[in-house]
């Protein structure tokens, strides 16, 4: 996803036929290594340029600071930062570019393990926990859904 910096020249930019048209003029933040680097590598090759940094931390405070005019990174971490960004007037394009999926591994042989996560997933679906802690931890997410 696309985190959008604060800038007045920015407002507009809220869907992805507003960023190819303006990306010429923006300076693009990754986080070196990721698939947002890779994204913004291939599908925003003619930017004004693209800032690598070692972390979303660090490319943040970019953004905040008016370094750069756009961050790409993942959808969770965008949801999250634009979520927590308080007044800083950082917006978030509503829209994922890449389809990512993640995963957590158990080891084959735990039968224990895997129902009871199994169990435990199955009853915060049903209680309505799962939605609460979406919604606190990626507030976002369920308008995109």
């Amino acid at each position: 996803m696309v985190l959008v910096g604060a800038k007045e020249k920015l407002k507009h930019l809220n869907n992805y036929a507003a960023l190819e048209a303006q990306v010429v003029a923006l300076e693009v933040g990754v986080v070196t290594g990721t698939t947002g680097e890779g994204w913004a590598r291939e599908y925003l090759r003619s930017a004004g340029g693209i800032v690598r940094f070692k972390t979303a931390a660090e490319a943040l405070q970019a953004l905040k600071s008016f370094k750069i005019d756009i961050m790409v990174h993942d959808g969770v971490s965008i949801l999250m930062l634009q979520a927590t960004s308080g007044g800083s007037g950082l917006k978030m394009i509503p829209m994922f570019f890449t389809e990512e999926y993640l995963a957590w591994g158990l080891r084959k042989s735990d039968d224990t393990l895997l129902k009871s996560t199994n169990s435990f997933l199955e009853q915060i679906k049903r209680d309505g926990t799962l939605k609460q802690i979406l919604s606190k931890w990626i507030p976002n997410i369920i308008d995109l859904q």
